[in-house]
């Protein structure tokens, strides 16, 4: 009941209501600019991003556990950019891709991100 905290929380709350749209509009621009999106939605992208931010909500409301949720995701997505993604990146430069080195990078990784 404190007024300070409820002011904290408000603002928490509109800072979220801004900072969503920024994080998610790199991921709309990737996922529009794939033809079956683009027919799917006949040139509407708001329907598109509707959807999108509803399922993300859903799936916040559903899982019992969010936070445990995204911890997961960011370890796999933390081990990826630090173990593999390098890895092919300097496959890639060199343009070595021989079958043995890109199944030895994602083992490396994996193993590492244990």
């Amino acid at each position: 009941d404190n007024k300070l905290v409820q002011a904290v929380q408000l603002m928490y709350a509109v800072a979220l209501f801004f900072s969503v749209p920024l994080q998610m509009f790199p991921a709309f621009n990737i996922l529009e600019s794939y033809e079956c999106f683009q027919s799917v939605f006949r040139g509407n992208i708001y329907i598109h991003r509707l959807l999108v931010v509803l399922i993300s909500g859903g799936v916040a409301s559903v899982v019992p556990n969010f936070g445990l949720l995204l911890n997961v995701i960011g370890a796999v997505g933390g081990t990826a950019t630090a173990f593999i993604l390098p890895a092919y990146l300097y496959m890639a430069a060199k343009n070595d891709f021989t079958l043995w080195r890109p199944l030895a990078a994602c083992i490396f990784g994996g193993i590492g991100g244990l």
